[in-house]
């Protein structure tokens, strides 16, 4: 029997700014048009800057995730960082991760079941970022 491959999940700190544009009423009915908003609209007002953090990181889980197989974790932190990535079953792996470079773990689940994977990385600046995924393990 040829095991199932589960798509991979891809999570991602993004940061980014919006700037306000012209907005559109919504259509009351299927045969109208959305009507552009007749109010007056402000002075136009430079985009927000977001605050600047100096740490993004990424996990990736690519695996068939089946009792006693490996489960593959691909992490990536900019810029580089001290990381933990506790796999939910009690056990976890500290590492350090360079700048850009991406690092790939594995790890062999003994049971079936719901865990909650913890990556969470802090940079010589002190800043931390955590992500979290469920894998289930059958």
């Amino acid at each position: 029997m040829k095991p199932s491959m589960v798509p991979a999940l891809v999570f991602a700190i993004i940061l980014s700014g919006c700037a306000g544009g012209n907005p559109v009423s919504a259509p009351t009915a299927p045969s109208q048009q959305p009507t552009p908003n007749t109010e007056p609209n402000p002075p136009a007002q430079p985009a927000p800057v977001p605050p600047s953090f100096g740490l993004a990181i990424g996990l990736a889980v690519i695996s068939t995730v089946t009792v006693n197989q490996p489960t593959t974790f691909i992490a990536s932190s900019s810029p580089s960082a001290n990381a933990i990535l506790e796999f939910g079953d009690g056990t976890q792996v500290d590492y350090v991760l360079d700048n850009g470079v991406n690092a790939t773990l594995k790890h062999t689940y003994t049971r079936s079941g719901t865990f909650v994977a913890t990556f969470t990385a802090t940079n010589a600046a002190g800043e931390s970022a955590s992500l979290r995924t469920t894998i289930f393990v059958r």
